[in-house]
């Protein structure tokens, strides 16, 4: 007679295989660009923080007003007193007037002029952290534009360089030149009505940059050029942003 034997049968005489393990995944690490995306917003605030206590604390050691400054609050509180824009009875044709008349307006807030433009100065310099931030994130992410905000933040070129000499334009211009940089850059990323603000407001911002330092003419064209080639893009249907 013929066994039969069932094929699923265990072969109890042949050597124990061995189980192999599922191979363990690796530990998750954070990723620190995901992080500061995150935190953003908090990151650049507490640079403008920092920042701005700097600024207050270097401010103090701002006791003699410059050359310049002395030139600026003369005219503008002039202007303001309604004068004229005139230094020493004479009409002001040396200095552009957007912070003559910054001065002359804070002249009439602070009881000391020099103080008011210390805090023009202050103001100014730590609001410049914004729009650098912003231009950093734009170009380089998250991350660039909170180590940007940090920089100019506390930075010596930004920060007490800027409050320790004597009030003058320079941080007043520089705010001015870089949120008109950004309004153009931005307006690559937006569309329709959004998109005409930015533009309108860079040329309006380089505008008050020249009547604030001459230089600030010299910007109008990149500025220009930037805003003629988005409204080339723009009029052929084509994306600004690739």
């Amino acid at each position: 007679m013929t066994s039969v034997v069932d094929s699923t049968e265990v072969d109890r005489t042949a050597p124990a295989r061995a189980v192999e393990a599922p191979p363990a995944e690796p530990p998750h690490v954070a990723d620190p660009g995901t992080w500061v995306a995150r935190h953003y917003s908090l990151l650049v605030m507490a640079a403008i923080v920092a920042g701005l206590a700097l600024r207050i604390a270097v401010s103090f050691t701002d006791e003699a007003p410059t050359t310049d400054e002395t030139a600026y609050l003369r005219s503008g509180m002039s202007l303001v007193a309604g004068d004229g824009f005139e230094r020493g009875g004479e009409p002001e044709l040396h200095f552009p007037p957007v912070v003559p008349v910054l001065l002359g307006l804070a002249s009439e807030v602070f009881a000391d002029p020099h103080t008011g433009a210390v805090v023009l100065t202050l103001v100014s310099s730590t609001a410049l952290v914004l729009p650098l931030a912003a231009l950093a994130r734009r170009i380089g992410g998250s991350t660039a534009g909170a180590v940007t905000a940090w920089v100019a933040a506390i930075g010596p070129g930004l920060s007490t360089s800027l409050v320790n000499r004597g009030a003058g334009s320079e941080a007043t211009y520089l705010f001015l030149v870089a949120t008109a940089v950004w309004c153009v850059v931005s307006a690559a990323d937006a569309t329709g009505r959004a998109r005409s603000v930015r533009i309108g407001g860079a040329g309006l911002l380089v505008g008050l940059a020249y009547l604030t330092r001459p230089e600030g003419l010299f910007f109008a064209l990149p500025i220009g050029l930037a805003v003629v080639f988005l409204g080339a893009r723009a009029a052929r249907g084509q994306s600004l942003v690739r």
